[in-house]
């Protein structure tokens, strides 16, 4: 990163940073698994290899993996779907406490990586996944180590402390955070996302994206933290449209490494009012993760604009733009080009469900990193100027 980008620190500021994940990354690198398991499990391990529902069969990744594990028992848990819930995930410590696993090994989207890292957690416990859910306190024991390896570039999970089951039905999300959910080691191959479609790409891309954003403006930002989601920023600023809609490898390469970033930004400063609102986006009207996230990042980056104005010029530096305005322009363009809805009435929100939508984004968790407290009556006005 240029040095030009990094902003200056308050002076005498006080901040802590940590990231434990041991990070891999590069092409070809997804042949180190069967070494890293050795290293954290030993020769002979009991292997739970968690997947998505198909792609990793349909492409061939899974039979590769599974040939390099040969050696050890490896127990198959390719159940997980899109925002999988409490009971699929509880599926899965069930199924790793029964074949006494001692190693999970991830491999897929965010939500792949969501169950992985929990069943990792809370696999040793004596306790049901709600249980924990409902006490974290109850966590009080060693969890088994996890390996991490995304399939896309977006959830940024392989290098964050938190996870996520959805119960659709009743309209709830359950977040949970841990240090335990860091992964042990994150392998992060661009081989295994140059056949990402292009609005997986988009989505997965734009949530990352904005998950950059957010870390930057949130109330618990520090220098480390704005580094990594400047650079990100960057990244993502000069290689999303070629990764969407030309699959461009170089770029694909790129924003899988922005993801990781912006995770490791996250992870410490936090998401904010964009992944609030983004919950009742998913949870009301099915929208796509990052979808529903990245709709109101412009109108968001104008209403925080106030709070972070002392760090405003690197990141025009990393947007390549001489105002705020310009980049909020810039953004809607890049979602547009990329098909990114950028219009609440595109996902189907009428003007009757804008206080629904506040009301319960501002119960979210996220609200309190938000460095600008909002109202009902607030948040409806800023999403009637996307609706």
């Amino acid at each position: 990163m240029s040095q030009g980008h990094v902003p200056s620190p308050a002076a005498r500021e006080a901040f802590e940073y940590s990231q434990p994940t041991r990070f891999v990354f590069g092409a070809g690198q997804l042949r180190q698994l069967p070494q890293l398991v050795d290293e954290w499990a030993g020769p002979n391990a009991s292997v739970l290899l968690i997947t998505g529902r198909s792609s990793l069969r349909a492409n061939g990744v899974l039979d590769a993996v599974c040939q390099g594990l040969n050696s050890h028992r490896i127990t198959l848990f390719e159940q997980v779907p899109t925002n999988p819930s409490p009971e699929v995930t509880q599926q899965a410590i069930d199924l790793c406490r029964s074949n006494e696993c001692n190693i999970v090994v991830a491999i897929g989207g965010g939500s792949p990586l969501d169950v992985g890292k929990i069943t990792a957690l809370l696999a040793p416990g004596p306790a049901d996944l709600m249980s924990y859910q409902r006490d974290p306190k109850l966590i009080d024991f060693k969890g088994l180590p996890c390996i991490a390896v995304p399939t896309t570039s977006g959830s940024s999970s392989e290098v964050t402390p938190f996870a996520v089951t959805w119960d659709k039905e009743a309209s709830v999300r359950y977040p949970l955070a841990h240090p335990g959910l860091f992964p042990k080691v994150a392998i992060v191959d661009p081989d295994l996302v140059v056949s990402m479609p292009p609005d997986l790409a988009a989505a997965t891309g734009m949530d990352a994206f904005t998950s950059a954003f957010e870390a930057y403006w949130s109330s618990h930002a520090q220098p480390v933290s704005d580094v990594l989601a400047l650079e990100c920023i960057s990244l993502y600023r000069d290689n999303l449209e070629s990764s969407c809609i030309e699959g461009n490898a170089d770029a694909r390469a790129k924003c899988a490494l922005a993801s990781s970033l912006s995770g490791m930004a996250y992870s410490s400063a936090r998401t904010t009012a964009p992944h609030a609102f983004g919950t009742p986006l998913s949870l009301f009207f099915d929208t796509v993760h990052g979808e529903a996230v990245s709709v109101t990042l412009p109108a968001f980056l104008d209403w925080n604009a106030p709070t972070f104005e002392r760090k405003l010029d690197p990141l025009l530096r990393a947007m390549r733009c001489s105002s705020l305005n310009e980049v909020a322009q810039a953004l809607r363009g890049m979602m547009q080009r990329c098909r990114i809805n950028t219009r609440l009435q595109d996902i189907g929100v009428g003007a009757g469900d804008l206080p629904r939508i506040t009301a319960r984004a501002l119960t979210e968790p996220q609200m309190q990193f938000n460095p600008r407290t909002m109202t009902v009556d607030e948040g409806v006005s800023l999403l009637e100027g996307i609706l």
